[in-house]
């Protein structure tokens, strides 16, 4: 097979007539050109080429770079707003807070005073209805108590067993469970 490769204007440089390893050279555009399969070709860069590419697309890079670090600084700057806003409210929250509790303490602390004072205590009422000395129920295992003529009184159902009670020594009232 013999090494071919092609020349002319850029104009006539058509990738699909290229053989695949073959080279074309665009002598008017200063190119040159590799073709991996019919219609398939890469471009070749020298160095040179690229320091060139390179500074003629700075300015571009940097306005975008410079774009996105303005954005980002805004949105920080937003961030920032919001946090400081979001701070303030808290603080003021806080206050009313500890405002409400200590107005909440002034009139506790009131009331407590009038109540000691008497001031809620009014005249005494007229006295009730007497009632009973106490109420027995007839359940089994349910019992009362009962005061006549100064004495404590055990009443507990017929024909059931009274529970184990006693008055001890120093007359307090013992139940045995």
């Amino acid at each position: 097979m013999a090494i071919q490769n092609r020349r002319g204007p850029v104009i006539k440089l058509d990738p699909n007539k290229l053989l695949p390893a073959e080279f074309a050279a665009a002598l008017d555009a200063e190119e040159l050109h590799f073709c991996f399969t019919p219609g398939e070709t890469k471009q070749i860069v020298f160095s040179e080429d690229v320091v060139e590419i390179i500074d003629a697309h700075t300015g571009e890079v940097v306005a975008t770079l410079t774009a996105d670090v303005k954005r980002a600084v805004a949105d920080a700057e937003s961030a920032t707003e919001y946090a400081n806003t979001s701070a303030q409210k808290a603080v003021e929250k806080s206050t009313l807070a500890e405002l409400a509790a200590s107005k909440a303490n002034t009139v506790a602390e009131d009331l407590v005073i009038r109540k000691n004072a008497g001031e809620f205590t009014g005249p005494q009422g007229p006295p009730g209805e007497a009632g009973a000395n106490g109420i027995v129920t007839t359940m089994e295992g349910q019992y009362g108590f009962e005061i006549r003529e100064g004495h404590l009184y055990l009443v507990y159902p017929d024909g059931t067993t009274p529970p184990d009670m006693r008055i001890d020594d120093a007359g307090h009232l013992i139940l045995t469970i």
